[in-house]
């Protein structure tokens, strides 16, 4: 006879019920046919298969396997410049096409302007 206070009792064969009370099983014995398993704790091993949840425990994802969804703006890193940033300084050559006005350029190099300049604008 064993009770529940029992130790270092090996049992051998097969186990019927739901096993919600079996603590500190070894992944090793988890067969992938196993489905709806839950592990807790950290996990230690190479996962192959879909995950279903949250994922807000998992760090260090390669951003080059995204494939599909969206970024927030609070994960990129500082010195992103994104649409609706104010008050941005940017510095360096800049090397493309300008739309816009143009009213907050200065020091332009008056060799290198198109067309013609109003008076107004000569000092």
């Amino acid at each position: 006879m064993f009770t529940n206070t029992q130790t270092g009792v090996t049992l051998g064969g097969t186990f019927s019920g739901d096993g919600s009370g079996l603590t500190n099983l070894p992944v090793s014995v988890l067969t992938n046919t196993d489905t709806g398993v839950s592990l807790g704790g950290a996990f230690n091993g190479t996962f192959n298969g879909a995950f279903n949840g949250n994922g807000a425990g998992l760090t260090g994802l390669n951003a080059s396997a995204l494939t599909g969804g969206t970024v927030g703006i609070g994960q990129l890193p500082p010195g992103i410049v994104v649409n609706g940033d104010n008050s941005v300084n940017l510095t360096g050559a800049f090397n493309g096409t300008f739309n816009g006005s143009g009213n907050g350029l200065s020091s332009l190099n008056a060799a290198t302007l198109i067309g013609s300049v109003p008076p107004n604008a000569l000092s």
